[in-house]
Order: C-alpha cells, then structure tokens, then sequence
C-alpha cells in the first residue's frame, strides 16, 4: 500500500472528492486513509496545535472534504497539517493540573499561596466533609478557572483516598486538552524538582525534630495528580455541564522534605522557574528558531532528569545518580552527534562560568568526577563501593526522595569524594536555575551554531 502519499494517490483522492464519490460519510473507505492520517500527523506537531485522536480525524475529513470540492492540483501536506493546526485551536479550553504537595508544611502555608493569576497551593487545612462537598477554596478555585463542578469527593472515593491528605497546587493553562495532558507529567515532575533543587542548601525548619516528614506528618502520600478541562464547545454559563478531567499517576517518588518556611519567603524564584518550565512545554516549534526551540526543550528535559538523581541520591544510588548529573551536562554542553570529549565539556563549562565567582575549582572539580564517572562505567568501580550500610538511627530509613544526606549518621565515602559529590551536584543545579536565559543563549552561540 506504500508508506506515503504519492502524487497519484492525492489526485485519486480530489478528484473523488470532486465528483461526489468520497465525503465525510465515506471518507474512512478510501483505500489509503491510514496513510493520509499518519502523514498529516507526521506534520502538525511543529505547528503546536493538534490531537491524536477522534477530533484530529475529524478536523482532517472536513478540511479536505471542503479544500477538493472545487478541482485543484495543491498537494502541499506540509501547508495542509499547518491549515489543520489552526482550526484546531477551536479545542483550546481552560485546564488545570492539580498537584499533591506530600509533606509540604502547612504551618507556614496561608489557606491560599497565590503563586500568580494562574498558579496557587492550597493548605488544605479545612474539614474534610467541605473539601468532600466542593466547599474548600481549591474548589472555589476550579470553578472560576475552568468553570465546572470540582467533584473532589469522586477523587477520594474512586481514585485516590489520600488525596487531600497535604497541601495541593493547582495550575491553570489554556491549551487542548491532550496537549496538556501529555505535557502534564514533566510538568508535574518539574513542580518537585525545582522545590528540591531550591532547598538543596537550606536549613531545616525551625520546628523540625530531626525524625523527618513521614515520621513527623503520620498521613500517607497521595500517589495521583489530576488534569481537569472544560469540554470545547460546552455552555462555559453551567458549572454542571462539560467537565471533563483524568487522574495520573506520579512517575516520581511524591515525597517533598523540604523547608516550607524558606520557599513561601522565596516564591518569587520557584515561580519564575515554574512558569518558564510551563511556557516552555508549550512552545510552537515552527515559531521558534530551531536552536532555541531545542535548547528550551532540553532544559525542561534536564529539570525531570535532576529530579530522579536526587532521588537515586536520597537512596544512595550515588553512581546512578552522577551518570545521570552527567547526562544533563552532555545535554546541555553538547549538541546531538557530537563526541562528547572531556576536555571539550570542561573547556565549555569554564567559558559558561567565566566571569562568575564560585566557590570551586571547575576544573578540578570535573577532572575528579569524570574519574569517578569513568571508573564506574568502565570497571564497575563507584562511589558506593564506600557504602557498607546505612545507620537506622533516624526513622525515615531508606526512603526515596527524602532530603540526600540529612538523615545520616556519618557519611557515606570518604570526605573528599562525598565533597565532590556534592559540589558537582549543585554546580547542576546552578547550571539550571541560576538564570536559564543565559544558558539558551549560550547554547545557541557556542554549541549549536548551525
């Protein structure tokens, strides 16, 4: 049946169209109607608009259905899946992720953290039969941004029991819905991962007894997050009418031990992160220069990867933890296809860095971890060989996506490679968050100059 569409199927096509032979009632019967999908699908995503499912079928039958009633020879599929994209931008609604914060400390949190117009953590400090009857704020919330019924306790009874255990976030964003549920979960991850790599090098909270979160909360975590939408083309006047939404599950271990009270005083940087982590996800890549489309991406790519080191770090999984610190360093220093030299990398670094007072030796510091890197990878020889066993004199035990280090008793190899270990981690975490403009700039100037 062949892979594509050939000129001659296209024109097949047109003029059946044209002669009444093929419509909307009966355009699923012509012989390549797979292919024309496929290769239309193959198209749209650059353009940012689009779904993979009944809709998109829809849209795509229609459109040609109207584009060869009249005879025409225009066979452009690029231009068509740019056509269709548009008009798909009618399924754009009003979304919103709804986020489990496990742990998050609702001592130091307001009823309602106003993050920005769009984005909220909620205490949950009220009875649960008003979170149940849709009477809490977060439902207030739901209803003026997505205008419909929040249903919390169909979440509680159907999908997840502990979900209001702890505070929540709730993130609105107007897209289409498949978009935004498929771009959700690096989201999600984000959520997490920005607060880990924010708190890395803070203090605990000041009423913290040294037992950890799960020891000092007693609730069990919810493991699920929600994507809420309002149904295109529903009446936005009828709270009851039109609500639409999925829950998932977390890909990452949901558990924040963080210190509350120092990211509600530093919420102005958790947001700016978070919301470039959102416009990023939805970018249209035919809107932007190609460079910078990729580097954007990649970025967001390298928060989630940051995310599962420090919970392989948490477990002390510390080799696993640094091919992955070294991965995002690849990703972000190197473009794809290129040999990822060592000393290219350093040299790359030194230059991002030139200018800014650190409190390392950069080169140093890598040739030291690239060892370690290599010595793992090559004989099977890592920073773990160290690690004998872990003491049980807290009561966290060996909980991933606890606080790495915090809950030990001594450290887990000697002081000069656990110093480098902790440098290199949060010479990433600089890399990410300290300012991600000058990172995409740099990438587009020195690495992909293409």
């Amino acid at each position: 049946m062949g892979d594509n569409m050939s000129f001659k199927d296209w024109k097949k096509l047109s003029n059946l169209i044209f002669e009444g032979k093929i419509n909307k009632h009966n355009f699923t019967s012509f012989f390549k109607y797979d292919v024309i999908m496929k290769d239309i699908a193959l198209n749209i995503k650059k353009y940012g608009y689009y779904t993979y499912d009944g809709r998109f079928e829809d849209c795509v039958i229609d459109f040609l259905c109207k584009k060869y009633v009249s005879l025409s020879t225009d066979f452009d599929i690029d231009l068509m899946a740019k056509e269709i994209s548009f008009q798909l931008r009618k399924l754009i609604v009003p979304n919103i992720i709804i986020i489990p914060l496990n742990h998050l400390n609702r001592l130091y949190l307001p009823n309602e953290l106003i993050l920005d117009e769009n984005i909220s953590i909620f205490s949950m400090n009220e009875k649960e039969s008003k979170i149940r009857r849709d009477k809490s704020l977060l439902s207030e919330y739901v209803e003026k941004k997505i205008f419909c019924k929040f249903g919390a306790d169909h979440i509680v009874v159907t999908k997840d029991p502990y979900f209001f255990n702890y505070p929540i976030m709730a993130i609105k964003i107007e897209h289409i819905d498949y978009i935004v549920e498929h771009e959700a979960p690096k989201i999600v991850e984000s959520v997490y991962s920005i607060m880990r790599m924010l708190d890395i090098d803070k203090v605990r909270e000041s009423t913290d007894r040294g037992w950890g979160v799960r020891h000092r909360d007693r609730l069990p975590e919810a493991h699920t997050y929600t994507v809420y939408y309002k149904e295109a083309g529903s009446d936005f006047k009828n709270l009851n009418e039109g609500e639409l939404g999925y829950s998932f599950r977390f890909k990452f271990s949901p558990i924040l031990d963080i210190n509350t009270q120092l990211l509600v005083e530093n919420q102005k940087k958790y947001t700016e992160l978070l919301n470039l982590v959102i416009n990023n996800s939805f970018i249209v890549e035919a809107d932007h220069d190609k460079n910078d489309f990729i580097i954007r991406k990649k970025w967001v790519n390298a928060i989630n990867i940051f995310n599962t080191a420090y919970e392989f770090t948490s477990i002390g999984k510390f080799d696993s933890a640094l091919m992955l610190l070294f991965s995002i360093l690849e990703s972000l220093f190197f473009k794809l296809g290129e040999y990822n030299k060592k000393d290219t990398l350093i040299e790359r670094l030194l230059l991002f860095f030139n200018g800014k007072k650190l409190d390392v030796d950069i080169k140093e510091l890598m040739k030291d971890v690239i060892k370690y890197r290599n010595e793992f990878v090559h004989q099977a020889i890592g920073l773990e060989r160290f690690k004998t066993y872990r003491s049980l004199n807290d009561r966290e035990g060996h909980i991933q996506g606890q606080k790495p280090f915090i809950h030990d008793a001594w450290y887990p190899m000697p002081e000069k490679e656990f110093r480098d270990f902790n440098l290199f981690m949060r010479l990433v975490i600089n890399i990410l968050i300290d300012d991600p403009e000058i990172l995409y700039n740099f990438y587009i100037s020195n690495i992909d100059i293409s």
